[in-house]
């Protein structure tokens, strides 16, 4: 037992050791433990899933700040650091939270192991942390005031938020250079020295452009700096304008007394009760606040602390104190060893609770060096015994190891931390290990030259080892032996020479840091030498060259196949043992990369590796890229933006170099440089040519003038909408949850259920489960008892459970539809009043899964019968406008994350009165209208119904039916039947149709006493129905006969549309008399009004079945005729909600989402049919609001504007004709006190602009207009954009390939920075046009990835704005590469006059008359599918023809339904991007049957855009070629509508080859005939 204990305490005293733990007298270990907090430039993508990993108490933190990051900023923050949220890691709100968070976890651990501070000690953004840890804060309150700090931060202009520059200083002379330097800049600007960290290390702060001209001055006078990676100058006065903002939010939280002592790193004093008052100031000044870290050291010196722990990532701190304190009497550890140490923490930890416990015994042995003197080390004083009793203390041994590399390599003491990898970390080469190793050696009296130092990797245990050594004598290795103490698995060479493999690795590295230039320590022994590297084939060579020399090893003939780092070099030399030794400089073209060797035709060995490091050499040359970015296997454009003309140099001057002919090799599949190498290996009979192609030469391009203005509206008394979804991130204040009871309508999914109750019951609400599928008498009898006046909260999860498909055959889904209105109408009913009485305490909280956000995003396909219950709750939440009232649609449904996001919105208030959120991929969504006219030309081609088919219309011939009706009768000619259900000829109503309108109008009474007479039972209220009836057929009598003296066109059936039979039966009669059906226009509907308790279910289910039934039934009996549209009559209420009118609502608002998910449901909508509701405003004069009770409601009393009947009609055919892109379209004038501020809040009061087009986050407002910005920000030169494109979201990505890469379309290069330019340029200008746009490279989108774009805009002059598109790079781990890639930029110039077309250009109807072949698309798909790939929403050409051999023309039409966007229906781009890209591939088409070339656009001048065409609008395309050269040609191109009307031009395109074909390809036929 006591054996086992001893093995285990020196296990312990191991792991302390090997941890940097240096203890004195673990007996006498009283004094104090002080935690240490770090601050900014810690932070580090896997800072969550290392040392903390395993830890409950870490991981609850964790979560807790995943869901509080995501509801103050909308996104998790685990995303965020890994890099998969809108912000990168670098941004405020990212990296500030993180850091607190990873810091207070490692406490957290800490305590889990009984290792309680007494002092804790947090390094400027650290002290949250340490406040946490004090109780000043609790956890969650400390990261929201973290998260405070960041958004004031980033509210700071990102030009004007400064730099931080960490300078290192050899001697004490040098501080005095610094500060001199720092205060030639002062003048300047804000500029200071932010931070002293130590005697040897100080951070200056301030401006970006002042810190960076500091740093330059610093290097010339010979001090070492490095650019921290953080981007923010803190402790500097840059950061002036966040301190009172962030000090008034910090007012607003309340403070505890510490438990612990805190020291203040901004007054270096204790934090403690007097001081509470004063924290805000403090704190929001610490932000300016420069302060001297040896301070805080200092107090806790005087404190007592003799150790301290490092609870941060990265282990800074522990550097920063080790370096200060004196390590005889202190002790310094950390709990960061990186992901593939992360087992070390926890027995870190265990030997440290040991440590403190006293648990672990002392050693008695005196140390003694050589000189018989006891050798005294500042370390711990643990001692192991070597053969003849003299004590070698561990620490003693470290040290001297430490100071003797200090002294060989120059390095500051402080910076050779025990623990650090010699390589990997310090990058100390061979030779200097030796010495110092045979130099310690010889000191210790240990024989040095036949030690295993093979785990040995960094002072710690090389001294472990030393101290180990029993048996072995005392010799000097240095210059002898080519030992190192990194790994030490010795080999045998042939003559028994022992060859270390760490020395041997130490040699090769410094070898390749005194060719590369690199610092010593980036060249890790594992790290593969060309992908992370980026070390050329010359330079391998001569490094390998020169280690065999030295080590006696012939590298000529060994095979380096499998070494791809300098450990697999290493490996194969030592592992050699008969080959002779020769210097392979500049004869052996060998690579230590991968080494394959092929033979080229002269014999003359090829290695592959070799061939990667000269393409990426040669790759870094020419793009000024660093070396170890340039990793063999990403791809060249997807990965590295690597354009054409720089690979095609490069390929050319490798090819020479290896004597390789590259003219005619097929590179149609080398995406990587490991892929050209092996094309250019694999090259056996090819001459060398020098493929370099010429310089892309100057081309010309402009676009027209371009406006956001809105068409002039003013004349019109309602105007046109579209509901958009938008990201919100804020959330409302908290709310409070009275106990009470809660009701919970149940899930078809239990696990949704529990969740839920769970979340319920932890706000002290009694739970009362109703199954979601219960009738209505259920729901009455489980809500009839007197415990129902407990109910404060109703959370409806009813809509959750499988529903049928509404093509299924049978009622099944109209059973679904009225199961979920009865359950959601009869649970509102029966709590109404409950309800009502307990005001701003009641919530109502339903769920759906239509998608995310009410079935307007393209990501998924949801449920639309979501959209009844939305519809329903919006007029519950207008009646009982006190309750808080939510409806939250999900994506997916998942337990946990539905009940964690339904906890947020029942316990936080809305911002604008949003009800209507939706969560997509865990991002909170909601809905805002906005206006989008359909054209603001008057050129617009309008696409008209065909006159050969008849449109159906239900609805009967009444009201806005009638009048949208007549209108397509009598001014386009198209045949209508209209469907009602009124019968003009039944027998019945004879009698009451002979009655005049002005007895008509007293025969009330009569009517009613005589159906009293026939059915005694019915009730009042049913006969008044009849009265209505009756008159609702007499109005049609007169309106069929009014109609038939108008017009022949229009014919009227009885049909009710809610009966399936009635329906088939109709379409046949339809297509019986006119052939076919062209059109549905669904518009029948009943009024219904009345608050929801005084309504009667059976009643309201029949409104629900016109609408929804009548939707089904229209779409079945239609189920195989060619549509052009399905069109349904909605209303406003549907959207905004309407109080008395619950079930129209319902009704209106399942039509909304039907229209959303039946545009992009290829199993429900399998032709693409355009699917729209037009969500109507009352109309004048016709409609069910023309009721005098609803006039005196809606216009007198709340000054709600009724649309003319003119307007109507005139939205109703300009919607067919120039819409039908928009699902969901509103309609309306002046809501009055309808207007919802929610939905509306970017809206002037006239609703018809927009009175800002950026929220005051940023955020873009109208999408429609700027799909291509997310957030815009503000900047000292002008304006920056942000836009994060993926997959899921930029739906056009997976079609647009290069390669088999997902490319961002040049086209859409220019659409970004155009947007960005207007929304720069705001309104004082009538147009814009394109100087001048550069495609540098391709922007790649690897799958799944989200790619950050930014566009930077500046006005040169009045007229003039440039832009620069770069991306933020990283590599397919996440790393962030180049956080500003450069990949186009263009000029463009504002105009006072727009550009318009003033007569036709070209002639459309002979356009084709000249041709002399057709292009085989199909063919030329097929053939350039695995180089560039164009997919569905790409390919809307029909055809195009060659004229010449210069000039190619052809047709094309964009449907109706792109789908480019998943969140943005109807894109209204600036430069008809998708427009010109097809016509664009007259171009690529032309020159792949002339030259077998691919080629793709670089350079554009003068491109001019007229209108964007309409949906389905047939346009008309020229490419003419302006020059042809070796490696591509100049073209103009020319795009009209269908009258030879100008819709966009450009001049002097620049097409530039990227590969060819083996031949030209045979894509085209010869033709005889003209055609259109």
């Amino acid at each position: 037992m006591e054996a086992n204990l001893q093995a285990y305490e020196k296990d312990m005293i191991r792991e302390l050791r090997q941890a940097g733990v240096l203890v004195s007298d673990t007996q006498s270990v009283v004094g104090g433990l002080g935690f240490l907090f770090p601050g900014h430039g810690t932070h580090s993508s896997t800072m969550f899933n290392t040392y903390l990993k395993g830890s409950p108490s870490a991981g609850k933190l964790i979560e807790m700040a995943d869901e509080v990051v995501n509801e103050r900023c909308g996104f998790r923050l685990t995303d965020a650091v890994r890099g998969n949220a809108r912000f990168p890691i670098e941004h405020p709100c990212v990296t500030q939270p993180a850091i607190f968070t990873a810091a207070l976890g490692g406490a957290l651990m800490a305590e889990e192991y009984s290792l309680y501070p007494s002092l804790l000690v947090g390094h400027s953004l650290g002290e949250y942390a340490a406040l946490v840890c004090s109780g000043v804060l609790t956890a969650e309150t400390g990261l929201r005031m973290v998260i405070d700090r960041a958004e004031c931060v980033a509210d700071v202009p990102q030009d004007r938020r400064g730099a931080m520059l960490a300078v290192l200083l050899d001697d004490d002379t040098q501080i005095a250079v610094v500060r001199r330097a720092v205060a030639a800049h002062a003048s300047r600007g804000a500029i200071s020295v932010g931070v002293i960290n130590s005697p040897r290390q100080v951070v200056v702060s301030g401006e970006h452009e002042l810190v960076i001209s500091c740093r330059e001055e610093l290097k010339r006078s010979g001090v070492s700096s490095t650019l921290l990676p953080i981007g923010v100058g803190f402790h500097s006065a840059v950061l002036a304008e966040a301190v009172a903002p962030f000090e008034e939010r910090l007012k607003q939280y309340s403070w505890t007394a510490p438990m612990t002592p805190v020291v203040s790193s901004v007054f270096g004093g204790y934090v403690d009760s007097d001081s509470l008052e004063a924290l805000p100031s403090l704190l929001a000044a610490q932000l300016i606040t420069q302060f001297d870290f040896r301070n805080s050291l200092k107090v806790a010196q005087d404190a007592g602390v003799d150790m301290y722990l490092d609870c941060g990532p990265r282990s800074v701190l522990s550097k920063l104190v080790s370096s200060q304190v004196n390590l005889g009497d202190v002790s310094v550890t950390h709990l960061d060893y990186g992901p593939a140490h992360a087992d070390r923490t926890r027995d870190v930890l265990t030997a440290l609770s040991w440590v403190r416990a006293g648990s672990v015994a002392p050693t008695d042995v005196e140390v003694v060096d050589a000189q018989g003197e006891v050798f005294e080390a500042p370390g711990s004083g643990v001692v192991e015994e070597t053969r003849d009793g003299a004590g070698v203390d561990m620490d003693a041994v470290c040290t001297a190891l430490r100071e003797a590399f200090a002294e060989r390599t120059g390095y500051p003491l402080e910076l050779i931390e025990a623990d650090l990898d010699l390589e990997a970390d310090l990058g100390i080469d061979s030779v200097k290990r030796v010495e110092v190793v045979g130099h310690v050696g010889e000191v210790l009296g240990v024989d040095v030259k036949e030690l295993d130092f093979s785990q040995a990797l960094s002072v710690s245990d090389i001294a472990e080892v030393l101290v180990g050594s029993q048996t072995v004598e005392v010799v000097d290795a240095q210059g002898e032996v080519f030992e190192a103490p990194g790994s030490g698995v010795v080999e045998e060479t042939r003559d028994g020479a022992g060859v270390d493999m760490d020395a041997v690795c130490t040699a090769l590295r410094e070898a390749f840091a005194e060719r590369t230039g690199y610092p010593l320590e980036l060249i890790e022994a594992d790290l593969d030498l060309e992908a992370d590297l980026g070390i050329d084939s010359v330079k391998r060579v001569e490094v390998v060259g020169h280690v065999g020399e030295v080590l006696g090893v012939d590298v000529k003939e060994l095979d380096f196949s499998q070494a791809l780092s300098v450990s697999d070099i290493a490996e194969v030399l030592v592992g050699s043992q008969n080959v002779e030794v020769a210097d392979a400089q500049g004869e052996v073209f060998e690579a230590p990369g991968s080494g394959v060797v092929e033979e080229t035709r002269d014999g003359a060995g090829v290695d592959m590796d070799a061939v990667c490091t000269a393409l990426r050499e040669a790759f870094a040359e020419r793009t000024g890229y660093p070396l170890e970015l340039i990793e063999a296997d990403l791809d060249l454009e997807a990965d590295l933006g690597i354009d054409s003309v720089k690979r095609v140099e490069v390929v050319g001057h490798v090819g020479e170099v290896l004597g390789v002919d590259v003219k005619e090799l097929d590179f149609s599949q080398a995406l990587s440089v490991s892929d050209i190498a092996e094309v250019l290996v694999g090259s056996q009979n090819v001459e060398v040519a020098d493929a370099q192609r010429t310089e892309a030469g100057a081309s010309d391009a402009q676009l027209d003038s371009v406006t956001i203005k809105y068409e002039d509206e003013s004349s019109r008394t309602a105007h046109r909408y579209v509901p958009q979804s938008v990201r919100i991130k804020s959330l409302g204040a908290e709310r409070t949850i009275l106990p009470g009871d809660a009701i919970l309508v149940t899930a078809a999914d239990q696990s949704v259920n529990d969740a839920v109750r769970k979340v319920l019951e932890e706000l002290s609400l009694t739970v009362i489960e109703i199954p979601g599928d219960a009738s209505e008498a259920t729901i009455k009898r489980l809500t009839s008892s007197d415990r129902l006046r407990r109910v404060s909260t109703v959370v409806d999860l009813s809509v959750l459970r499988p529903h049928a498909d509404i093509l299924s055959e049978g009622d099944a889904w109209w059973q679904d539809v009225e199961g979920q209105y009865t359950t959601v109408f009869s649970v509102a009913q029966a709590t109404y009043e409950t309800l009502q009485s307990h005001g701003e305490h009641a919530s109502w909280i339903s769920v759906t899964s239509s998608g995310g956000m009410s079935g307007m995003d393209l990501r998924t396909v949801g449920d639309p019968i979501g959209g009844l219950t939305a519809g329903f709750v919006k007029t519950l939440a207008l009646e009982l406008r006190q309750m808080h009232t939510r409806i939250v649609d999900f994506d997916v449904v998942e337990p946990s994350s539905l009940a964690g996001a339904l906890r947020t919105e029942l316990t936080h208030k809305a911002v604008n009165e949003e009800i209507e959120i939706g969560y997509i991929e865990g991002d909170r969504y909601t809905v805002r209208v906005l206006p989008v006219p359909v054209s603001s030309s008057d050129r617009a081609v309008r696409q008209s119904l065909s006159t050969d088919s008849c449109v159906v219309m239900s609805g009967g011939s009444r009201g806005i039916v009638r009048e949208c009706a007549l209108a397509l009768a009598e001014q386009r000619n198209i045949p209508v039947v209209l469907l009602g259900r009124s019968d003009p000829d039944d027998p019945e109503m004879k009698p009451w149709l002979a009655y005049s309108d002005e007895d008509w109008a007293n025969a009330r009474a009569e009517v009613m006493r005589q159906g009293r007479t026939r059915r005694p039972e019915a009730s009042v209220a049913e006969l008044s129905d009849e009265y209505r009836r009756i008159t609702y057929t007499r109005q049609l009598v007169t309106n069929l006969a009014d109609i038939e003296s108008r017009t022949d066109k229009i014919h009227y059936l009885v049909c009710d549309v809610s009966d399936p039979d009635q329906v088939d039966k109709a379409m046949a009669q339809a297509r019986s008399r006119f052939g076919k059906i062209g059109a549905i226009v669904h518009g029948a509907g009943l009024e219904s009004f009345g608050a929801i308790p005084r309504k009667s279910l059976k009643k309201t289910a029949k409104a629900i079945a016109v609408k929804a039934r009548g939707f089904q039934n229209l779409l079945r009996a239609t189920a195989e005729d060619d549509l052009s549209a399905f069109i349904s009559f909605g209303s406003i209420s549907g959207r905004f909600g309407m109080d008395g009118q619950s079930d129209y609502t319902a009704g209106a608002s399942l039509l909304a989402q039907m229209a959303h998910i039946m545009s992009r449901s290829q199993s429900q909508n399998p032709r693409t049919i355009p699917f729209i509701t037009m969500e109507w405003t009352a109309w004048g004069e016709v409609g069910m609001a023309t009721n005098p009770e609803v006039v005196s409601v809606q216009a007198n009393e709340r000054g709600m504007t009724y649309m003319s009947v003119a307007d109507g009609v005139r939205h109703f055919i300009d919607e067919i004709e120039l819409g039908t892109a928009n699902p969901e379209v509103l309609y309306f004038g002046e809501l009055g006190k309808n207007r919802p501020a929610a939905q509306v809040p970017e809206l002037t009061k006239s609703g018809t602009q927009l009175s800002a087009l950026m929220d005051k986050s940023g955020m873009i407002v109208n999408r429609s207009s700027f799909p291509m910005v997310d957030y815009a920000e503000t900047t000292e030169s002008g304006l920056q954009t942000t836009r994060v494109l993926w997959t899921e979201r930029d739906r056009y990505l997976p079609d647009h390939l290069v390669k088999g890469t997902a490319t961002f379309p040049g086209v859409l290069h220019f659409e970004t920075q155009i947007e960005t330019a207007l929304l720069l340029a705001g309104d004082q200008y009538a147009g814009i046009e394109l100087d001048q746009l550069d495609l540098q490279t391709f922007l790649k989108c690897r799958d799944r990835d989200r790619v950050t774009i930014h566009v930077d805009a500046k006005r040169v002059d009045e007229k003039r704005i440039d832009t620069e598109l770069t991306s933020v790079f990283r590599t397919p781990g996440g790393y962030v590469l180049d956080p500003r890639r450069p990949q186009s930029s263009a000029t463009f110039r504002l105009l006072d006059e727009p550009v318009s077309a003033k007569e036709p250009v070209l002639d459309v109807e002979h356009i084709f008359d000249d041709v002399i072949g057709e292009f085989d698309i199909d063919k030329y798909y097929a053939l350039t599918d695995s180089f560039i790939s164009f997919g569905p929403t790409f390919r809307y050409l029909n055809s195009a023809f060659l004229v010449d051999e210069n000039i190619v023309v052809g047709e094309l039409q964009i449907p109706g339904i792109p789908g480019l966007f998943s969140d943005v229906a109807d894109p209204n781009f600036r430069c008809n991007p998708i427009l010109v890209d097809n016509v664009g591939r007259f171009a690529l088409m032309r020159q792949l049957w002339r030259n077998g070339q691919y080629v793709v656009p670089t350079q554009m001048k003068n491109a001019r855009m007229y209108r964007c065409p309409q949906v389905r609008e047939r346009c008309f395309g020229k490419m003419t070629v302006l020059e042809d050269y070796e490696d591509g040609f100049d073209m103009r191109l020319d795009i009209v509508d269908e009258n030879g009307y100008l819709l966009c031009s450009g001049e002097h395109i620049r097409l530039t080859a990227i590969g060819s074909m083996p031949e030209p390809a045979d894509i085209l036929s010869n033709t005889t005939s003209p055609r259109i």
